[in-house]
């Protein structure tokens, strides 16, 4: 039997990278508290590491970061230790720059299953990130479709 932990996370709104630091380290916590519980596959909010609302472009800049950044490493890391698939949100910078609200999902083996770029966006997503093209995948692992 799989066991699904859908993570309600309040990170605080990060104005660098050492926020996105401590709201990570508030989410390892909760991915370990679920991964004691049994759960296979912890899913956190949309944005969980840096929070939501950033009221421009120069806001979201000062958090981003590229796809195979310190946040990856950090959550794959954590999903590796854990055996548990880890998805979670954050500001994405693509290599010319542009800024996109976007999640991934990381296996127990840490590697990446499937990445995301929100196309619908929402709020005050419209002052800084660019919608994204594709729909999200569906990823097939052990568990099923995700």
């Amino acid at each position: 039997m799989n066991i699904l932990s859908a993570v309600q996370f309040r990170p605080r709104l990060a104005a660098c990278a050492a926020d996105v630091q401590d709201n990570f380290r508030k989410c390892e916590g909760l991915i370990h508290r679920a991964a004691v519980m049994g759960s296979s596959l912890v899913v956190f909010p949309e944005l969980s590491l840096t929070g939501y609302s950033f009221l421009n472009r120069e806001e979201a800049c000062r958090v981003c970061e590229r796809r195979d950044g310190p946040t990856y490493r950090a959550m794959a890391g954590v999903a590796s230790d854990l055996k548990a698939y880890v998805a979670w949100g954050y500001v994405e910078a693509d290599a010319d720059g542009t800024l996109y609200n976007s999640a991934s999902l990381v296996a127990p083996d840490g590697r990446i299953v499937s990445r995301s770029r929100k196309m619908n966006l929402w709020g005050n997503d419209f002052l800084w990130a660019t919608p994204g093209r594709d729909l999200p995948a569906v990823a097939e692992t052990e568990m099923g479709s995700i």
